[in-house]
């Protein structure tokens, strides 16, 4: 659910333009969203110039705030660093710290989703991997002759 700040909200009408599902409107000079029709994409949280709109669950509290002025990309190291990107195939046989694991999987839940729904579920694998690996060969064997 969206909630509106009405002391900070100024109505500039900012996420008003920006709401793709269109359920925000002006009710008493202040933004106001109708949560029944809202995908909660979080367009208006992003675009939102007094931080008026946040979400009953909170999933915002961490981020940052942009400010041109502490948060510069490079255009030219940012396009470097996608055409680089490779997916890893070869891997050590060696832990992965928890820490790792941690921010690996927030990547991960903020990263695009339709609707903004967030609904991904993660297993980590720590333990016995090679009977789970064969579990899972012989699961697509069974699969692949059953067609």
């Amino acid at each position: 659910m969206m909630i509106v700040d009405k002391e900070k909200c100024i109505a500039c009408g900012l996420c008003i333009n920006d709401c793709p599902a269109r359920c925000i409107t002006l009710k008493d000079n202040k933004a106001f969203i109708v949560n029944k029709i809202c995908i909660e994409c979080g367009h208006c949280i992003a675009i939102c110039p007094k931080f008026a709109v946040t979400t009953e669950e909170n999933k915002m509290k961490e981020v940052v705030h942009y400010k041109e002025e502490t948060f510069h990309i490079d255009p030219e190291n940012l396009l470097n660093f996608i055409k680089y990107r490779r997916s890893i195939r070869q891997f050590k046989d060696q832990e992965v710290e928890i820490e790792k694991l941690e921010k690996i999987i927030e990547a991960g839940r903020f990263t695009e989703t339709a609707r903004n729904l967030q609904d991904v579920s993660y297993i980590v694998v720590r333990k016995d991997i090679d009977k789970l690996r064969l579990l899972v060969m012989e699961r697509l064997y069974h699969m692949v002759h059953i067609f």
